[in-house]
């Protein structure tokens, strides 16, 4: 959450000029829409990260209740 909220201070800054009279990392041409894809790319890979741990954790929880239904039967 804290990479969102500074994505989102950044565009800020960039977009309305505020700050120090030096130019802003994502100043350039480009640079924000760099800035951008790189963190959808980001996102992306973490949230496929996280569903891919989340997946892993339903197969063991299902395939330890075969294995207790077959233990009790």
């Amino acid at each position: 959450m804290g990479e969102v909220s500074d994505a989102v201070h950044n565009i800020g800054e960039v977009a309305q000029a505020t700050g120090p009279s030096s130019p802003h990392p994502y100043e350039g041409i480009g640079e924000l829409a760099a800035a951008l894809d790189e963190f959808d790319v980001r996102f992306v890979i973490k949230y496929k990260f996280w569903f891919m741990r989340a997946s892993h954790q339903l197969q063991i929880v299902s395939n330890c209740k075969v294995v207790s239904q077959i233990g009790f039967a």
